[in-house]
């Protein structure tokens, strides 16, 4: 059952959006200055109020809901 960009905490939209940048799980650890282990937590519990099935539909979902610029944009 997809909750949606709305059920989303402050952290899990901001690993969101960092992974819509295309970051990997250890260069947003390093962003935020948490460990790796946590990334995933958060996007588990990102894929499991979302329903996506993974990291590419979540970048796709990212960019969609303006957590994420695309160069055409800027």
């Amino acid at each position: 059952m997809s909750q949606g960009l709305s059920a989303l905490t402050e952290r899990e939209r901001e690993v969101l959006a960092l992974m819509g940048q295309g970051l990997s799980n250890q260069r947003i650890a390093e962003a935020l200055c948490i460990n790796v282990g946590t990334v995933r937590s958060h996007l588990n519990r990102i894929y499991d109020k979302t329903d996506l099935g993974g990291r590419s539909q979540a970048m796709r979902y990212a960019i969609a809901h303006g957590l994420v610029s695309t160069l055409s944009e800027e």
